[in-house]
């Protein structure tokens, strides 16, 4: 593995242990929906190598829309804001994957750009979210964790 692979996967491992340690559902949810994407990502490296930009993959299509689906039920049930972030940039990767589907060659830059940036802006969404919350339940108490809407949510 490639040192800024390593870099990526210690800074996944310090956000995603204070939102589980520090965070409430929802952010352990989120947690947990990132470490599952990235431990998908490393799963189908060790089976097929390195993923190759120059062709379309779906194997990461299917990775990231399972990451879409879980993250925006997240985004839509939570009463926070960091998971629309996190679904947002999702919903890029998706898109990403689906232009170069019908793209000519040439692509590899962007393709490989707009699969692999959304682990940042999700990791700092998650980050900031948690520290909101560690903050937001320092100053008022407890608070909802799942909107009210949300027909699953406790009383």
């Amino acid at each position: 593995m490639t040192f800024d692979g390593v870099l990526v996967i210690g800074l996944a491992m310090v956000i995603i242990g204070l939102a589980v340690s520090k965070g409430s559902q929802p952010e352990r949810i989120g947690a947990g929906i990132l470490g599952l994407s990235i431990v998908a990502d490393l799963w189908v490296l060790a089976l097929v190598g390195d993923w190759n930009f120059s062709v379309f993959s779906r194997s990461r299509l299917i990775i990231d829309l399972v990451e879409l689906g879980l993250l925006l039920a997240l985004a839509l049930g939570a009463n926070r804001v960091w998971p629309l972030f996190s679904a947002a940039s999702q919903l890029l990767a998706v898109a990403g994957n689906l232009a170069v589907f019908g793209s000519e060659p040439g692509m590899e830059m962007a393709y490989w750009a707009v699969t692999q940036s959304p682990i940042f802006v999700q990791l700092f969404a998650l980050g900031v979210g948690t520290l909101c919350h560690i903050r937001r339940e320092a100053v008022i108490g407890n608070y909802r964790d799942w909107s009210a809407s949300n027909p699953r949510a406790p009383e």
